[in-house]
């Protein structure tokens, strides 16, 4: 809905053509999050396609069949198990994580690394309304802007982690580039602890881009662990 910038979204990828945008109320049974695409020319119907949000980022289009499902990614279904295969092999957690990902994990971390920092300049950056209609103002420019440096280093700091969690999630609400790390919702939580030990010298980059590298094996473990409801089985990242 326009919540999620939807119709700003099909409104600018589709331009320069003209594009009408209806919000309806039908119930579709099959997902609620479905959207009707149609092709016009002179009046006349040229295509309709019907599309499906499924969830995760993934779509499915009416009529097209389901692409197959990629085999099991992870085959350990606890971090116990995780830990004894680790142990028996003499492999550290992000050899771990390699050997079921890729070695391709490693630069897609670092790129997920840098759009958290990204967006942290670009929010503290921005000022303004927020689209969506509730007239919310920008605060994490404000915030970042009023720091105090002679103030208790704790103050400073705390000011500085809700500056940046601001600063994503704002961007976040408009329609902006972020990390959905763990979720959209809490885009802004791991940024906001990350950049700032990484700013003070607290924490090198490899090895925060580590820690992020091995928390996305296990998450993906312990997700897929929950969905299956402790049944037998492999997981998929």
């Amino acid at each position: 809905g326009k919540g999620h910038g939807t119709d700003r979204i099909l409104t600018e990828t589709f331009a320069p053509l003209p594009t009408e945008i209806i919000f309806s109320h039908e119930t579709v049974e099959k997902h609620p999050n479905t959207m009707d695409l149609t092709a016009l020319k002179d009046g006349g119907e040229l295509l309709v396609q019907r599309v499906y949000s499924i969830g995760g980022g993934d779509l499915e289009f009416e009529g097209r069949a389901v692409p197959k499902q990629e085999g099991d990614v992870y085959l350990e279904n606890s971090f116990a198990e995780i830990k004894q295969f680790c142990e028996f092999r003499y492999i550290s957690l992000t050899d771990y994580v390699e050997l079921n990902e890729g070695a391709g994990i490693w630069d897609h971390m670092l790129e997920i690394w840098s759009v958290m920092q990204t967006s942290i300049q670009e929010g503290l950056a921005a000022s303004g309304e927020l689209p969506g209609g509730l007239h919310i103002q920008r605060k994490a420019k404000s915030i970042y802007d009023h720091i105090l440096v002679n103030k208790h280093p704790e103050i400073v700091e705390c000011q500085r982690v809700c500056s940046y969690a601001y600063a994503v999630s704002e961007q976040n609400a408009d329609n902006g580039l972020i990390a959905t790390a763990p979720t959209c919702g809490s885009c802004g939580v791991l940024p906001a602890v990350l950049v700032p030990l990484y700013q003070a010298g607290r924490a090198e980059e490899d090895a925060l881009v580590r820690a992020l590298y091995v928390s996305a094996g296990i998450g993906a473990v312990i997700s897929c662990r929950a969905s299956i409801a402790g049944a037998s089985g492999g997981c998929q990242a």
